[in-house]
């Protein structure tokens, strides 16, 4: 048997009184602790944000991008894709097809246009044909190799309008020429091709435009006749006999005015008396401008 002595009996009885006491772990304080100081960053944060006065601020633009290796690939002009030659993750070469569009609203534009350019080169020919004066119009023939089906309606209608054109112009010029032919009087009225012929020749030498404005001023109301008595030379008036627009009563009106003055009746002579009847006027005013 094993003897004890009485000192550990004491040391095992009562183990605790010597070894040091341990404080519990209260976690409540702590929670409350934080939540009191986010309370306080919020509001403090918040009361900045509703009462800080900020001075001034810088806008800049901005561009989001995906952190990927991405191309954009984009045709020139769109359109609505047919086929997709390549897949997401392929590699692709120089040259290589990716996609195919659709070609049918490429050919539906193809042919209006084709369409527009046969009615251009219709309506062009016609111009020219109106404006060479020709007697019918000569349509390229490159226009039903463009367009057949269009060509045919097109050139019928350029042809149509061509004609009714010109069906006006002609009716329009023997008007001009019947008026102008009262007007004109003589040889002008009594001869069909004179006026023509008299155009041309004065389109040979014009007048001015200054010369023409004068003219054109002194028709419309300017008159000499108070002023006629004062002319002390020699004066030649020459009248035409078949004068509508000046009749020889003004011819008479102007020598009887002019203190020396001769009147000559063209017989026969119009307006243009100089141009229709040169052979009866030329040796009358010759004659005058040869006398001492």
């Amino acid at each position: 048997m094993k003897h004890v002595a009485a000192s550990e009996f004491a040391r095992l009885e009562h183990p605790a009184i010597d070894a040091p006491r341990e404080r519990p772990l209260r976690l409540w304080p702590r929670i409350v602790a934080g939540l009191v100081l986010s309370a306080l960053l919020v509001a403090g944060c918040g009361g900045w944000a509703a009462w800080a006065m900020l001075e001034g601020a810088v806008v800049a633009a901005g561009t989001v991008k995906v952190d990927q290796n991405l191309k954009e690939v984009q045709h020139r002009d769109g359109g609505i894709v047919k086929t997709l030659s390549v897949r997401q993750g392929d590699q692709v070469r120089e040259g290589q097809v990716l996609a195919t569009l659709d070609d049918v609203q490429i050919k539906a534009e193809h042919l209006i246009v084709r369409a527009q350019l046969v009615e251009a080169l219709g309506r062009r020919a016609r111009l020219v044909a109106e404006r060479d004066n020709l007697t019918s119009v000569e349509f390229p023939g490159d226009m039903h190799a463009l367009f057949p089906s269009t060509a045919g309606s097109v050139i019928h209608g350029e042809a149509r309008l061509f004609a009714g054109n010109k069906t006006a112009r002609d009716s329009q010029k023997e008007q001009l020429e019947l008026s102008i032919a009262h007007i004109a009087g003589g040889r002008t009225a009594r001869e069909p091709g004179a006026l023509d012929r008299h155009a041309a020749e004065r389109l040979l030498h014009p007048p001015s435009p200054i010369g023409y404005a004068y003219q054109l001023y002194a028709v419309a109301g300017w008159s000499s006749l108070p002023w006629l008595h004062r002319v002390r030379h020699r004066t030649l008036v020459v009248s035409g006999e078949d004068d509508p627009a000046v009749p020889v009563r003004n011819g008479r009106m102007l020598a009887g005015r002019l203190p020396d003055a001769r009147l000559h009746i063209v017989a026969g002579g119009g307006h243009l008396f100089l141009l229709d009847e040169p052979e009866n006027a030329a040796p009358v005013i010759r004659a005058f401008l040869d006398e001492p």
